[in-house]
Order: C-alpha cells, then sequence, then structure tokens
C-alpha cells in the first residue's frame, strides 16, 4: 500500500496523484485541471530572509506616515492605519477597533515576524524551532487582512474621486508592498511548499 506521505490530493478537484521528485524551481501540477500541487524552492529560506527584513522597513512606514490625503472642497485631511483604527474606538465602534487592531495590524506583524524567524532558523539549522514558528505563521496568516483592507481603499478611493482630490502617501506604497510580501508567503510560495521543504532537510 502506497504510504500516505507521497501521495499528495488536489485541492481544486481533489485528483490523488502520487509524490515525484522535481528538479530545481520545477512545478509539479494536477494531471486534470493543472492546479499547482508542489514545487522545489531550494534556497528559499534566503529570499525569505531578505524579503521579511524589507517588509518590516515598509510595515513601520505604513504605520507611521499618511495613508491617503483628500482634500474636498477647500477642506484638507490625511490619517494614518493606527489613527483610522483609534477613530473607530473613539466613536465607540470598540469591538470593530479591536478587529481591525488585530487583522491589520497584529496578525500581519506576526505573519512578517514567524516567516522571518522561520527562514532564520532553517538556515542556522534549528529544524525543531523552525516547525514551530511555522505552525505559527499557518495559523496567523489566515487572519491578516491587509489585502482586503488595501482594496477596500481602492474601492472607497474611486468612489470620491469625482469629489476630492486624492494623494496616495508614503504610506499606502509601503502597505502595498507588505501586501505583495503576504501575497508572495502565502499564494506564490504558499506555506504547504515550506511544510515540505522543511521535511526534506
Amino acid at each position: 500500500m502506497e504510504s500516505l506521505k507521497n501521495l499528495i490530493i488536489c485541492p481544486v478537484c481533489q485528483t490523488l496523484h502520487k509524490r515525484r521528485p522535481i528538479k530545481r524551481d520545477e512545478e509539479a501540477r494536477c494531471i486534470k485541471c493543472d492546479t499547482l500541487l508542489y514545487k522545489n524552492i531550494d534556497g528559499i529560506e534566503y529570499k525569505i530572509f531578505a524579503f521579511a527584513i524589507s517588509a518590516f522597513i515598509f510595515f513601520f512606514l505604513a504605520n507611521i506616515f499618511n495613508l491617503i490625503s483628500i482634500n474636498l472642497s477647500g477642506f484638507t485631511g490625511s490619517f494614518t492605519l493606527i489613527e483610522a483604527i483609534l477613530d473607530l474606538f473613539n466613536q465607540g465602534y470598540v469591538l470593530v477597533s479591536l478587529f481591525a487592531l488585530l487583522v491589520l495590524e497584529v496578525y500581519p506583524f506576526f505573519v512578517l515576524l514567524f516567516s522571518f524567524l522561520f527562514a532564520l532558523f532553517m538556515i542556522v539549522g534549528f529544524k525543531r524551532s523552525a516547525k514551530k514558528v511555522l505552525t505559527g505563521l499557518e495559523l496567523v496568516s489566515r487572519w491578516s487582512m491587509l489585502d482586503i483592507f488595501f482594496i477596500a481603499i481602492l474601492v472607497a478611493m474611486v468612489k470620491i474621486f469625482e469629489y476630492a482630490s486624492i494623494e496616495f502617501d508614503i504610506a499606502f506604497w509601503a502597505l502595498f508592498l507588505v501586501v505583495v510580501y503576504e501575497f508572495y508567503i502565502t499564494k506564490i510560495v504558499k506555506i504547504e511548499s515550506l511544510w515540505d521543504y522543511w521535511e526534506s532537510r
């Protein structure tokens, strides 16, 4: 009987495949629907290490500088991400502000932290510690909603573009780069592939 470790199921069409070794930078795809199953990401820890440090810097910038400046009929205003969350709290939306704090600040921070630590531990050879932080990364990545917030900003700006002058400030572009990093970790590299990489080392 085939070992379960050597089998992989397609997440889209549920077709069962036998896991086979692949060369560096190659991908294994479903024979039925062509969905990516896994890929060889040899040396990925060095890329994640470098990208995570950069993402930390951008995350810091996204929190201290203004996101957007708006000029509406002579009235100007701007806000930071933290100010937007605090404004919700001050207006009495306590639960909403706490939820926003978690999904826009706390969980994204831990996505960056755990991915950085995973890369660091894999580089120095602390495999057991790498497993623990990878478990944490898999958990918190499900709750980070920076990408949804970013899209919501764009939708809101489209709706008021005809009535106001809008300027995207430093924090907006820094936030965009953090979202790109999260997309890289969760959608391009995929945490499942990181587990395969951990097991192969």
